[in-house]
């Protein structure tokens, strides 16, 4: 797994598969220091991007890269 440290903190790459609302499936990588913090700083992003309805329920993965 790829490790960057920043201010001493090692941040981690994840990668992020959701599909939209219309079906089309995309992928993103985001670092972040563990899976709690992911988490919330992708369900944010999300909304913030797509909103609510622009993301197909249940349908958003994170997993650790490699």
């Amino acid at each position: 797994m790829k490790i960057k440290l920043i201010e001493n903190v090692a941040y981690r790459r994840f990668v992020v598969r959701f599909r939209l609302a219309d079906g089309t499936r995309r992928r993103i990588f985001r670092w972040s220091p563990g899976f709690p913090w992911v988490r919330d700083e992708v369900g944010q992003e999300l909304v913030d991007r797509f909103g609510v309805e622009g993301i197909a329920p249940r349908s958003v993965t994170i997993r650790g890269a490699r």
